[in-house]
């Protein structure tokens, strides 16, 4: 969880040791409950971290064991891991390929479980890569 998010959800702790710093001049009490929200901030972070490495290498060992792994696909999964919600125009201009040819990957990617389609359109389809996204808390 960021930091600004840890210190909204205790947010009422927050304003009172502001005040106890704008009327007591109390900063020891204010830079212990900081310093434990940023301690626990880079705890969440190196957990996420963890767990999407450990998911890469899943998702790499899929792709490899999968009957007809190419470097588009692989180079089309680095894409996804950066850009966890893409469409086909977008990877074909990314990757400097042809739209039929980011089009079969990101099917290749779906058939994993790798990718689904985030909206039912049958044209200009998103795609998302919903196990990271849950990892990072987007979703």
């Amino acid at each position: 969880m960021p930091i600004a998010s840890s210190l909204l959800e205790e947010q009422d702790e927050c304003r009172h040791q502001f005040v106890r710093i704008q009327y007591l001049g109390e900063f020891s009490e204010w830079i212990t409950f900081f310093v434990k929200r940023v301690a626990r901030s880079a705890e969440n972070a190196l957990w996420q971290i963890e767990k999407a490495n450990e998911l890469r290498q899943m998702m790499i060992e899929d792709i490899k064991s999968y009957k007809k792994t190419t470097q588009t696909l692989m180079n089309l999964y680095n894409l996804v891991e950066k850009n966890p919600i893409i469409n086909v125009d977008y990877a074909s201009k990314m990757l400097g390929i042809a739209y039929n040819t980011a089009s079969k990957n990101i099917g290749i990617l779906q058939e994993l479980g790798i990718l689904e389609q985030g909206n039912d359109q049958s044209r200009y389809r998103q795609y998302h890569y919903d196990r990271l996204l849950h990892i990072f808390r987007f979703l």
